[in-house]
């Protein structure tokens, strides 16, 4: 599962995979990782977790 924050934007092609979060807001430009939180415009990685955290 995936979560992507209201107003967010995610550029065509790119992909967000499974156990990530984007945060309200942010512009995605690059592909987002397994298990990593991203924010702000460009979106940049905020946070790394384990499927423990």
């Amino acid at each position: 599962m995936y979560y992507i924050g209201a107003g967010a934007k995610i550029l065509p092609g790119l992909v967000v995979v499974e156990n990530a979060v984007v945060a309200a807001g942010a512009v995605v430009i690059r592909d987002v990782e397994p298990y990593t939180a991203v924010a702000v415009v460009p979106a940049k990685k905020i946070r790394a977790f384990t499927a423990h955290n």
